[in-house]
């Protein structure tokens, strides 16, 4: 009887669905085994040996250890610890800073050269280039007919 009702706890053929039984209308139906994920949260696994047991009771103990430690940290060590992120973070945010002004650097100097190599050669290049075009588009175009 309960197993139809609750089978994830009870065990029955239609595992995974949990359905009301009582007939006013259509069966509520809820999707996913809820009572056998609730049983996996919060009992231990049938095979758990003694040293898992072991290890977790470790772990909780360091784990609490850990809090009791961080709420006994005195005031005046968390503001040290506090000015000292606030110092590293003014550090980082003003080494971003500077490396942003060295590149803009390194691209302005790269532009600037670039404009005066193309200032002193660029012109005569240029119209060097562009001559040979000309002279080629006059060779072939006899051949071109549109």
């Amino acid at each position: 009887m309960l197993g139809k009702w609750l089978p994830g706890l009870f065990g029955s053929k239609n595992d995974g669905v949990v359905s009301t039984d009582l007939r006013v209308g259509d069966a509520t139906q809820i999707e996913g085994n809820i009572p056998g994920t609730i049983r996996d949260r919060y009992s231990l696994p049938a095979y758990a040996t003694a040293q898992q047991v072991l290890d977790e009771a470790e772990v909780a103990g360091t784990l609490k250890a850990q809090k009791w430690l961080h709420t006994k940290f005195s005031r005046h060590k968390l503001k040290q610890m506090q000015s000292l992120a606030e110092m590293y973070k003014n550090q980082l945010t003003y080494s971003q800073e500077a490396m942003n002004v060295e590149e803009d650097l390194q691209r302005t100097r790269a532009l600037h050269g670039e404009a005066v190599i193309r200032h002193a050669f660029g012109s005569q290049e240029q119209q060097r280039q562009l001559g040979g075009y000309e002279k080629a588009f006059d060779e072939v175009g006899d051949s071109f007919r549109f």
